[in-house]
């Protein structure tokens, strides 16, 4: 039920792309200017060449959309390989380097929608990320996210044997398509994984009640401190949607079992209610690339 409460969009090749709302424009932009910042700490922490991970597009679509002013914007596919280009650029420039720098990314994208999937090979084909794609560089597979978790954290395991560096960006349509095991298989299994985790609390919390307070813990695997009596109490109290989301937060923190975690929290002008946009790791600096990151976008985000 709560997949149908938040937006689907349709993507048919050679049609204009779905519309972007300007609060998923600012998610995109706080995604391209984390990964420059992360490509240009490391480089600069450690001076080497060449760094492998691996990004995992959760929930990818079909790679474009057509902004509310009607320009067209790169979905998170391209806008991962956009940053990688431009941090290639300034790691070069700003630090100097004679040798030339490899930035040594596999990209795997998981949509469960065909037409997207369709979409976006053809979108990568033409702005010329057709010999990625051939050579599995680039990843396109159908389903959802947490049937092929798994698979996907054997691939980074496979390819970071030593560090198991990777990035997952999750951006779901609402708040269970990740249960919580996902997150801590990623987080037992690759010491420095990190997570971009999209979590829609307002329609979760127009949704816990009673009735259906168990079937979200056994969805998500969050075991929330609170029964179903204390949410209706809660619900009583003028304050209780930010009781009740303070709550939440330490449950789904506690339940990532990641070490670090930065929460940015995002009010749409119009449209489907707040949401979280979750920064989890395993490592302090990690968080704090991420939290000075949020100072750039502050206008759009308030953060705890």
């Amino acid at each position: 039920q709560q997949r149908h409460a938040m937006p689907h969009y349709d993507w048919v090749w050679g049609s204009t792309p779905p519309l972007l709302k300007r609060h998923s424009e600012v998610k995109h932009a706080l995604l391209r200017n984390y990964l420059i910042k992360y490509f240009l700490t490391l480089f600069s922490r450690l001076r080497r060449e060449q760094i492998r991970m691996t990004v995992v597009d959760g929930f990818c679509g079909g790679g474009l959309y057509i902004n509310e002013d009607g320009r067209e914007m790169p979905g998170s596919p391209l806008v991962i390989l956009e940053a990688i280009e431009e941090a290639k650029y300034l790691v070069m420039t700003r630090q100097d380097r004679r040798k030339p720098i490899d930035i040594d990314v596999e990209l795997i994208c998981i949509d469960e929608c065909p037409s997207a999937l369709e979409f976006l090979r053809n979108l990568l084909i033409q702005r010329n990320h057709g010999k990625a794609l051939a050579s599995e560089r680039i990843r396109l597979v159908r389903g959802q996210f947490a049937d092929h978790s798994d698979a996907v954290i054997k691939r980074c395991e496979a390819r970071s044997i030593r560090s198991g560096r990777a990035l997952f960006v999750l951006d779901q349509y609402g708040y269970s398509a990740v249960p919580m095991q996902c997150l801590r298989d990623i987080f037992s299994r690759l010491a420095k994984a990190e997570v971009i985790l999209t979590f829609y609390v307002d329609a979760l919390i127009k949704f816990l009640d009673e009735k259906n307070l168990h079937q979200f813990q056994t969805a998500t695997g969050i075991r929330t401190g609170m029964s179903a009596g204390e949410i209706d109490d809660l619900k009583k109290s003028p304050w209780w949607r930010v009781a009740l989301q303070a709550t939440l937060y330490e449950d789904v923190t506690r339940a990532s079992a990641a070490k670090f975690h930065t929460p940015f929290f995002i009010r749409p002008e119009q449209g489907f209610g707040d949401f979280w946009l979750l920064h989890l790791s395993q490592h302090w600096k990690a968080r704090d690339v991420m939290a000075s990151t949020h100072w750039e976008h502050h206008n759009h985000f308030a953060h705890y």
